[in-house]
């Protein structure tokens, strides 16, 4: 039996998905400049927890939890938002914005072999080489990065390659844990569990250090509050919702694929705003990310055929 056609609306999602992640990394830098790393991510999931709240207020949506919910969703929350943003967050303190963006091109050939080896999704041909056409443009990107590089950029690297991993193995579990959970549910308790923990932490160190009221002083600021709407509720709260409502449409890999024009926003968004360099190899690596998303992209094909 042939899958259903996804339609044109998902990918349409989908690239909003990838315009607002490819400049969540330079809203994140300016972020940095105004709070510490764990308030930075305490408040940017104030916003997106309280933009879901809205979101189920006004859907009438009732999200309810059993004790068996909450442990089978807790892999989930774990990987994403948690561990992937702690090291994303950290890792953009070593490294820059457009090394960081550019990375996110290696989650389709990660979530290829996740997809394949645990929930056995089919493999064609066409997939693998437009998969590999893309990587070398990362490998192009980031060798020529690395040779200019201090050691602290690398821990950056590191640190950001790993969040990548995470990021690919949420994709594919987010993709079988929609056929039992509704995209709000999920959504609703990854941002919940993620406002409870970052907050949780941010406090505590407050409250060690005795200086309650520097948690909320970088509040006054207009332009931190615009930084923190952008990531909490379009790139926490809209991409959540978009990633989830993706994945119960369609197979890990093309919505992994479609991750590869986020570093290509990325790049135009870190010269123009951060006044990041710009050479003739991120130019030729961005040509080969964009052919090998779309040569993947438009070669899936249903096994059954």
């Amino acid at each position: 039996m042939k899958e259903e056609k996804p339609g044109a609306l998902p990918y349409l999602l989908l690239l909003c998905h990838a315009i607002i992640v490819g400049l969540s990394y330079i809203f994140v830098k300016l972020s940095m400049q105004y709070a510490s790393t764990f308030d930075v991510l305490a408040q940017r999931f104030t916003f997106a927890f309280l933009s879901v709240l809205f979101y189920n207020h006004l859907t009438k949506a009732e999200i309810r939890f059993s004790k068996q919910d909450l442990l089978r969703l807790l892999p989930l929350g774990l990987l994403y938002p948690l561990l992937f943003f702690i090291l994303q967050i950290f890792g953009l303190q070593y490294a820059s914005a457009m090394q960081t963006g550019l990375l996110t091109s290696v989650a389709p050939v990660i979530t290829l072999f996740f997809a394949h080896f645990l929930i056995h999704e089919p493999i064609v041909l066409k997939q693998v080489l437009g998969v590999l056409v893309a990587v070398l443009g990362v490998i192009l990107l980031q060798w020529m990065n690395l040779r200019q590089s201090e050691t602290g950029e690398f821990i950056g690297f590191i640190l950001v390659f790993s969040s990548v991993f995470v990021m690919s193995l949420n994709i594919v579990l987010t993709r079988s844990y929609t056929k039992s959970y509704s995209l709000q549910k999920i959504t609703t308790f990854i941002l919940a569990l993620s406002f409870l923990v970052f907050n949780g932490i941010a406090l505590t160190q407050h409250m060690i250090d005795g200086e309650w009221l520097s948690f909320f002083r970088p509040l006054t600021n207009l332009n931190y509050l615009f930084v923190l709407s952008f990531l909490g509720i379009l790139s926490s709260f809209g991409t959540a919702l978009i990633s989830a409502y993706a994945l119960s449409r369609m197979a890990s890999v093309p919505v992994a694929v479609f991750s590869s024009f986020s570093p290509l926003v990325t790049i135009i968004s870190s010269v123009m705003i951060l006044g990041e360099s710009f050479y003739w190899y991120h130019f030729l690596g961005a040509v080969l990310i964009t052919s090998g998303a779309l040569i993947t992209n438009l070669s899936k094909k249903s096994p059954n055929k």
